[in-house]
């Protein structure tokens, strides 16, 4: 049975920067999909107004995770193009 413990995923994001990206290709769909989520549950009356507090929030970790796991790939990329003609 696999759980997805966040502090072990943490430990293991904290061993390379691919498994890190990894992370965050996994976490920036997530946090989307429960923003889209939480917004129906809103429009259909299951959540309450404050409920799109945290919708927001998780939208805009998304929108962070997304950010920062371009400009980890895109660093990756330079050093390894200035590693190669170094």
């Amino acid at each position: 049975m696999v759980t997805h413990d966040p502090l072990r995923l943490v430990l293991i994001g904290a061993v390379t920067v691919l498994t890190g990206v990894c992370l965050l290709l996994w976490a920036g769909p997530q946090k989307f999909g429960a923003f889209a989520l939480v917004g129906v549950g809103v429009l259909r009356d299951l959540f309450g107004p404050l409920a799109l507090l945290v919708a927001f929030f998780d939208l805009a970790t998304a929108l962070l995770c997304r950010l920062t796991g371009r400009r980890l790939v895109s660093r990756a990329g330079a050093a390894r193009t200035v590693g190669a003609g170094g």
